[in-house]
């Protein structure tokens, strides 16, 4: 997605699970994908 927007914009993902929401900031960061925030959390608290 990030690359589709050419990084540009804001993406927030959201993972509930501890374990995927870490793999999910790994592979994040190693694709380079600046515009993406990770957050760890439900759903219905999303700021």
């Amino acid at each position: 997605m990030a690359a589709l927007m050419k990084n540009q914009g804001y993406i927030l993902a959201n993972e509930l699970d501890k374990l995927r929401c870490e793999r999910l900031e790994y592979n994040v960061e190693k694709q380079g994908a600046k515009i993406i925030e990770v957050v760890n959390g439900r759903g219905e608290r999303i700021r």
